[in-house]
């Protein structure tokens, strides 16, 4: 149990005090702003050597996938493990080991804030939409084989899900 709320805590999930119980880290724009900063960082440089190295049929498997996520029916928490696993996917081909871990790290800390930001999204009849055609840009943008492409696609999907997840904190912040 200690060990598990030191991992909870490492990844700012978990706030503890000496000799106290632990309670669930606080929501912070400035936390999301900074999981952002970092996938900033990495995810477009992955991508640019990705793009190159990733194949065809993957890239044809992923577009597949993207159509899941246009599914009027489905909420960001029916999705979520599907998008999680169409971004690492996406960046496989050039991502180290570490890459992985760092991203992976990341991507839980960033879910609390994206689950919450695309919650409030939802009432919106055109979100699952957008967030179909936005992944399937993505697909297309690799199968250029341009590195800057493939970066800067990335860094703008990350930008608008910044600010889809900023909106939805905000919103939240104001109900509770």
């Amino acid at each position: 149990m200690r060990e598990a709320l030191r991992n909870l805590e490492g990844e700012g999930l978990v706030i503890t005090n000496p000799g106290k119980s632990a309670r669930v880290a606080p929501l912070d724009l400035e936390d999301l702003h900074a999981i952002y900063t970092l996938r900033g960082y990495l995810e477009p440089q992955i991508a640019r050597a990705s793009c190159l190295l990733i194949t065809d049929s993957e890239l044809d498997r992923l577009y597949e996938q993207t159509q899941h996520f246009g599914d009027p029916t489905h909420t960001i928490d029916t999705v979520y493990e599907s998008h999680h696993a169409f971004h690492a996917d996406l960046l496989a081909p050039a991502a180290t080991t570490w890459d992985m871990r760092t991203l992976n790290s990341l991507w839980r800390a960033a879910e609390r804030y994206i689950r919450i930001g695309f919650k409030k999204a939802v009432p919106d009849p055109e979100e699952n939409l957008r967030r179909q055609r936005e992944h399937e840009h993505l697909v297309v943008t690799f199968r250029l084989r341009d590195p800057d492409a493939a970066a800067a696609a990335v860094a703008r999907h990350l930008s608008l899900n910044e600010a889809t997840a900023q909106r939805g904190l905000a919103a939240y912040t104001e109900t509770v």
